[in-house]
């Protein structure tokens, strides 16, 4: 029983809003607003707009994402950059303190035996 109702309610709603044509002047066979072509065209055209805008808002926002990713891509690259430039730093004092060492010992080696 509850479904019959419900289907005829949906029916009853579907198709309750029927497009009838009527002339400038005429009387309406129902009761409402009507509208001529003029101020359709213009909601269509206000609604297009409308949707063009909403339309630009979201490229507009994945272009933000995208920048903002590579914001994030950028600034992890010149972490990494930054930690090879001190690994390496790292290395030449490295080599450099070996090479005073060697090089002492090498002098210190030659010194003994040339006594």
């Amino acid at each position: 029983m509850r479904y019959l109702v419900l289907l005829l309610l949906s029916f009853n709603i579907c198709f309750a809003q029927t497009i009838q044509p009527i002339k400038k002047g005429q009387d309406a066979p129902y009761s409402g607003y009507v509208i001529d072509s003029k101020f359709e065209k213009a909601i269509r055209k206000e609604a297009r707009q409308l949707d063009l805008e909403r339309n630009k808002n979201e490229v507009l926002r994945q272009l933000g994402q995208v920048r903002d990713r590579e914001v994030d891509f950028y600034k992890e690259q010149a972490r990494e950059a930054k930690k090879d430039l001190k690994r390496e730093k790292f290395k030449k004092v490295i080599y450099t303190i070996l090479g005073v060492i060697a090089g002492g010992g090498a002098i210190y080696l030659g010194s003994k035996i040339a006594k």
